[in-house]
Formats: C-alpha cells, sequence, structure tokens
C-alpha cells in the first residue's frame, strides 16, 4: 500500500504524538508497504520558505515544509480577529489561527497518488481541515486519528465534527474516545480502536538498583513519574499529595524525570508555586533529574516503586505502559480514557486528579503493601505484552488500511478493533 501520514510535528522532537507517528510509519514500512510522513518543519530550520526538505528515515519518506508565520502575524495584529468574524465563526477563527498553516503541504496532498491519507493529532486542527479539502478532488481514503484529550477544551471545539463527518474512517486509542467520536458524527463511519505500544526490546537491560546509586536514591520507597513536567499532567497535585505520604512516611522520595517548562505561562508556573510551597526538609524529598537521554529511560522506571501520574491530558497515556513493561503498580486519574486504560484494583489505581489527598491516600495504600503492588504490576506487566505492544498496534493498523481499499469498505459497521 501506498501511506502518507500527516502530523504536526515528527524526528528529531520527542512526544507522545511523534512517537505515536513514528512507530506506526515505521512499523508499516518494515512490512512492505511504502509510507510517507507529511509534517511541519521546526523553527529555525535552514532553508527557504518555499522549499520543503525530504530525508529517509529507517524506511520512513520525511517530507517537511514551512509553515507560513507571515499568516500568523496578520492574524495577531489589532483588528484581525473583527475582519474575519463576519465570514468565520468563532471556531472556524481558532482553527485557522491555530494553524499549522502551509500551502506546500496542501499541494503535496492534491497531487499525491496514494491509497490512505491519515491525519494525527487534531489539536492542531488546520492540518485535518487540509486533508478534508484535499481528499474532495482526490480518490484515496482519509482516516482521522484525533488522539483527542476529551477532557481539554480544545477537544470539544466545534470545529472537529464536520472534520470527523468528512473522514472516511477513524482510528482512536480507547471505548472512551470512540464514543466521544460517535457522539459528534452525523452517519455511520468505521471505527478501530488501535491504542498504542511499547517496544518490549527498550526494558530488556533496565537496571534500576544501579540507577539508584548513581543518582543517590537509597533504599527506601520512590515515587517516580516520567515525562513532561507540566500542570495537565497531575505534576501539582502530585507534589501537594506526598504532603500527606511524608506524614506517614518522611523517607519516601518524589523522584520528577522530564523536561520542565519554566514559567513559559500562567498554567507552567503552577508547578513551580507547588515545588517553592514546600519546606526546605520537603524539597529535599524531591529529586528533579530533568531531561535524560531514551536509553535511561526504562532504568528509571525500574528505579521506582510506584509510578503516579494524575494526568487530565491522555488520550491514552502510554507512559502506564511503559511503568507496566517493568512490572510497577500504577496511580492514573479517573476521567477521560485513563479508566479505560487502568483497571482499577487489577493493574493500578484510579483517584480524583484534583484532590491531593486522595492521590496521597493511593500511594500511601501501594506503599504499605508490596504484595498488592507486586500483584498489581504483574497484571498490567501481562496485559501490555499481550495487547499493547508496537507489533499489535501495527497489526490492527494495517488491517484496518487493507480494509478500507476493499470496495463497499465504507458501508461496513464500525469495528472496536
Amino acid at each position: 500500500m501506498r501511506i502518507v501520514h500527516v502530523a504536526e510535528s515528527y524526528l528529531p522532537r520527542v512526544g507522545g504524538l511523534e512517537v505515536h507517528v513514528q512507530k506506526v510509519s515505521e512499523g508499516l514500512a518494515r512490512r512492505g508497504h511504502h509510507v510517507t510522513v507529511l509534517t511541519m518543519q521546526e523553527d529555525g530550520a535552514p532553508s527557504s520558505p518555499a522549499s520543503p526538505t525530504s530525508e529517509l528515515l529507517n524506511s520512513v519518506r520525511v517530507l517537511r515544509f514551512p509553515e507560513n508565520h507571515s499568516a500568523h502575524r496578520l492574524w495577531k495584529l489589532r483588528g484581525a480577529y473583527r475582519l474575519l468574524r463576519p465570514i468565520a465563526s468563532d471556531d472556524r477563527v481558532q482553527m485557522i489561527t491555530r494553524g499549522p498553516l502551509s500551502g506546500r503541504l496542501l499541494l503535496e496532498l492534491l497531487r499525491c497518488t496514494v491509497d490512505v491519507v491519515s491525519v494525527f493529532g487534531w489539536w492542531a486542527s488546520l492540518l485535518p481541515f487540509e486533508v478534508g479539502l484535499a481528499r474532495k478532488v482526490r480518490r484515496w481514503r482519509m482516516v482521522g486519528i484525533p488522539l483527542f484529550h476529551t477532557e481539554e477544551p480544545w477537544s470539544r471545539s466545534a470545529v472537529h465534527p464536520p472534520l470527523l463527518n468528512r473522514c472516511d474512517a477513524i482510528i482512536v486509542n480507547t471505548d472512551h474516545e470512540k464514543r466521544f467520536v460517535m457522539e459528534r458524527m452525523k452517519r455511520q463511519t468505521r471505527i478501530l480502536v488501535g491504542g498504542v505500544g511499547v517496544d518490549p526490546d527498550a526494558f530488556s537491560d533496565r537496571d534500576g538498583r544501579q540507577f539508584r546509586t548513581r543518582y543517590g536514591m537509597g533504599g527506601g520507597p520512590v515515587v517516580g513519574y516520567v515525562g513532561r513536567i507540566v500542570p495537565s499532567k497531575g505534576i501539582p497535585q502530585l507534589i501537594n499529595a506526598m504532603r500527606f505520604v511524608w506524614q506517614w512516611n518522611p523517607k519516601v522520595l518524589l523522584v520528577l524525570a522530564g523536561k520542565r517548562n519554566l514559567a513559559i505561562a500562567q498554567a507552567d508556573r503552577q508547578v513551580e508555586l507547588a515545588l517553592t510551597g514546600l519546606s526546605e526538609a520537603e524539597r529535599a524529598r524531591v529529586l528533579l533529574l530533568g531531561e535524560f537521554q531514551e536509553h535511561e529511560k526504562a532504568s528509571i522506571y525500574d528505579s521506582l516503586d510506584v509510578f503516579a501520574m494524575p494526568s487530565t491530558a491522555e488520550s491514552f497515556g502510554i507512559s502506564y505502559l511503559e511503568a507496566w513493561m517493568c512490572r510497577k503498580p500504577v496511580i492514573g486519574a479517573n476521567v477521560g480514557s485513563t479508566p479505560y486504560v487502568i483497571r482499577h484494583g487489577v493493574d493500578g489505581l484510579l483517584v480524583n486528579p484534583h484532590d491531593p489527598m486522595h492521590i496521597g491516600q493511593a500511594i500511601v495504600r501501594l506503599l504499605s503493601d508490596p504484595a498488592e503492588c507486586a500483584r498489581l504490576g504483574e497484571a498490567g506487566y501481562a496485559r501490555t505484552v499481550s495487547e499493547f505492544t508496537w507489533n499489535r498496534v501495527v497489526d490492527r493498523v494495517e488491517g484496518f488500511y487493507k480494509e478500507l481499499r476493499s470496495p463497499g469498505s465504507l458501508l461496513a459497521p464500525a469495528t472496536d478493533g
């Protein structure tokens, strides 16, 4: 098959979207399919505004297009919204200004001869709009992979239902997201619950004990989080929850591993405020590891006793799978897609993400019961290796793409994957 994947960003940038697009694209390429990724150039890329760049990464052709920054500067001019509103709704204006805007990417879509075009990550809502425009004059199948964070306002924008209804098929990460999508569609459309995955081989050489020694973490209990240090991941609430945990055992260490956004916006300052609100003694029980090399990730998870991510901004949460690959119990938020990933009391615990006391109680429950920790971690591991490896995900996506090429496929009922 000839496949095009469209996404706002791609390697070498690292994040949930980038990993998702990379693993699916490379997995399909390894199976002999011709896969191209259309994405945006990073700011400061050494090319002229009219010139996309092309490269071959792990058998995937990657075309990077420059964004039309002049158009975005125009939207920011005083009075720009007033000029647009008579001809476009507020949601359409927001879609235009969220971008990214690239006429060259649209031209590439209009001339490409492929079987399937899938567009990932709909917070950049102009991309599915451009794919939908091209679909009107091309014969390939359009697949939406929105990765909705259903608890965040952008997911509930009025621009998405028309875009969803332009798709020939949809791929979602969970049954929760599937229902969220179906509520916004006027017609029956094929929907695959594809999920996300991990590479088991990436966890074969982990060494949590050596990692603890390297960073002076000691032999006491450790609670940790691995990922971007941002408020939407529940980091301020996790920090505040530790005050309850430290009343139970002051020797518990909190490890936060990942990139920090240092007061870029008002919301980002919530993490800094939570940290500065700790006493000197409490602050000494928090280890900020900062950014780390990808090969260190498995050992970080392995060094923990409990992984906690009470996030309200997930379409799935690959981090839970990564913790399970190290047989660690996980704590997640009882909102959105997370309850469809974590089975409460079976392979992890679900908490109120807005209640630090509830989060703290869940941490204490696990740290005080090693047998439960082991049971939950083993259950999560077994489920991950059977359902949520990238090979399994690519199996599902490949089969779905092949079905879409069959005559009459668009008339078939939606599938649960």
